[in-house]
C-alpha cells in the first residue's frame, strides 16, 4: 500500500462517526416549569434508557433519573430568584429509541401530590431516583426525598420541611 492510500484511509476512518454514536437513538420529554416556590414532577416508565441529559431555564433545580424501567423527573423553582419561564427538556439516550410510556405530571407536588396509588411505586425506589443531581445544587438530595415522601402519603419531618423552606419552595403546614 503506498504511503497515499495509506493517509486517505486513515482520514477516512478518523472522520466515521464512533460505534455508540452512530447506533445511539435519543427521545426528548418536556416538563413545563411550576409556579415560583413550587414543584413539577414526571413520572413514566421508561425502557432502553442509557443516560439523559437536561436542559432548564436557569435557576431552575431539576432532580431525577431513570432507572429499572421507570423515570421521575422533578423540577423545582425557588421563590427568590429569576422568574423563568419554558419548559424542562430532558433527553432520553439508548442503545435503540427510548420508550416512554403512561407519563404522569404532579402539579405543585409537595403542597397537593395526588392519590398514593397513583404516583408510589415504592418510596425508597422514588426518593432515590428523585435523589440524584440533573442540575449540580447541593440541595437536591434533600428534595428528592421530601418528595418521594409526598408522593407516597407520608408527611416530611422538621429537618427535611425546613432544607426545602431553605432551598425557597413552600411545604404543607
Amino acid at each position: 500500500m503506498s504511503r497515499r492510500s495509506q493517509l486517505a484511509l486513515f482520514c477516512t476512518c478518523a472522520l466515521l462517526p464512533s460505534a455508540a454514536a452512530a447506533h445511539a437513538a435519543t427521545t426528548t420529554v418536556k416538563l413545563s416549569l411550576p409556579a415560583p416556590g413550587k414543584t413539577s414532577v414526571l413520572l413514566a416508565r421508561a425502557s432502553g434508557v442509557r443516560s439523559l441529559s437536561v436542559s432548564a431555564p436557569r435557576g431552575v433545580v431539576v432532580t431525577g433519573g431513570a432507572r429499572g424501567g421507570r423515570l421521575a423527573i422533578a423540577a423545582a423553582l425557588p421563590t427568590a430568584g429569576p422568574r423563568a419561564g419554558g419548559a424542562v427538556s430532558v433527553r432520553l439516550v439508548g442503545p435503540v429509541r427510548p420508550r416512554v410510556s403512561h407519563p404522569l405530571t404532579v402539579r405543585d407536588a409537595l403542597l397537593a401530590p395526588p392519590a398514593r396509588s397513583a404516583a408510589c411505586p415504592s418510596r425508597s425506589v422514588l426518593a432515590d431516583l428523585l435523589s440524584r443531581g440533573l442540575r449540580p445544587r447541593a440541595a437536591q438530595r434533600p428534595l428528592g426525598r421530601a418528595l418521594g415522601a409526598r408522593l407516597c402519603g407520608a408527611r416530611l419531618d422538621a429537618a427535611t420541611a425546613a432544607a426545602i423552606v431553605k432551598l425557597g419552595l413552600r411545604v404543607p403546614r
